[in-house]
């Protein structure tokens, strides 16, 4: 063994693993204080991608169950009015009802034909006023005009012209609920059809667009007569059937809400899942290494300390 002054290869040596360990420490402390493997690019390049992608997912399916939620509310709203509507409209057939016996004289039915004529403004009233966050619902402004589509049984709601009795619905009148990360039509949003329930959606059937004397629902719809109250029963049988209808779709709709964000939160759950398999220590193998990596440096730093004094060693040589 050569004993040298100028170079000192053993606490070359030494030095050089007190890097090693002390680096390893300070990987070690690093995670322990994050509680995560992955603090950095170089810690492990595709392990940060795959993870950056999941914690986008996640943040994303948040979103759609956040934006669901609101579609739940936003159905419930449409669902109360359309009650009330529904209610009126009965309030309204009673009155046709009555007006439309013979026991009553023309004088009383104009009375009654006055609180009839109140309903239907308060019908309009609560349709217009509808609304869920700046959106009116029930009186056919939405227009999202999305494609796509989705159905009750053999009904497609986004392309179909429905007959009498089941509604007043367009292609245009829908809802776009987006509950994905994508634009998929199959898997990122669906159109939710909304009801026109305002007193001419109900009652367009019996408007003529082309008669001056007879072109919104106030013009064709009266109790002033016998012959007026008997025509108006068979309109608000048919309204009622499209309340009817619209509240059916509405919980239909609500119920398939109410499913997607359950998969949305079971899917959120077993991403987050495998987020952590990717980027979560395990503390107890991670304290275990620390404590390696810490005695290790220790010796370390004693052995750099004995190997300086090795030099030394030549000086009794030369004396």
């Amino acid at each position: 063994m050569s004993i040298n002054i100028s170079s000192n290869l053993y606490a070359n040596y030494a030095t050089q693993s007190l890097r090693t360990h002390y680096d390893r420490l300070q990987t070690s402390v690093r995670r322990l204080s994050t509680g995560m493997k992955i603090n950095s690019s170089a810690d492990s390049p595709t392990g940060k991608s795959m993870r950056e992608r999941l914690r986008a997912e996640v943040s994303s399916l948040n979103t759609g169950i956040a934006n669901a939620e609101n579609a739940v509310s936003t159905v419930q709203t449409a669902s109360a009015s359309i009650g009330e509507i529904n209610s009126n409209l009965h309030r309204m057939k009673e009155l046709a009802e009555q007006a439309a016996t013979g026991t009553y004289t023309d004088t009383q039915r104009v009375i009654i034909n006055s609180e009839f004529q109140t309903i239907a403004s308060e019908i309009d009233r609560i349709a217009n006023d509808t609304e869920f966050f700046g959106t009116n619902l029930l009186d056919s402004s939405v227009t999202t005009n999305v494609p796509g589509a989705w159905m009750i049984g053999s009904m497609d709601f986004h392309n179909f012209e429905i007959e009498e009795p089941q509604g007043h619905y367009t292609s245009d009148n829908q809802l776009k609920i987006h509950i994905g990360s994508g634009n998929n039509p199959a898997e990122d949003y669906y159109s939710v059809k909304l009801s026109d329930m305002t007193m001419n959606g109900m009652f367009s059937d019996f408007i003529n667009p082309d008669d001056p004397n007879s072109d919104t629902s106030a013009e064709v719809l009266s109790v002033g007569s016998q012959g007026d109250a008997m025509r108006a029963l068979e309109q608000i049988d048919a309204a009622i059937n499209k309340t009817t209808f619209g509240s059916a779709a509405l919980g239909v709709a609500q119920n398939r809400l109410d499913a997607s964000i359950d998969h949305m939160i079971s899917r959120t759950e077993a991403i987050q899942g495998a987020e952590s398999k990717i980027s979560d220590i395990d503390v107890a193998e991670e304290m275990t290494k620390f404590t390696k990596n810490q005695i290790m440096t220790q010796a370390a730093t004693s052995i750099v300390a004995q190997a300086n004094a090795l030099p030394e060693m030549a000086l009794k040589l030369l004396a």
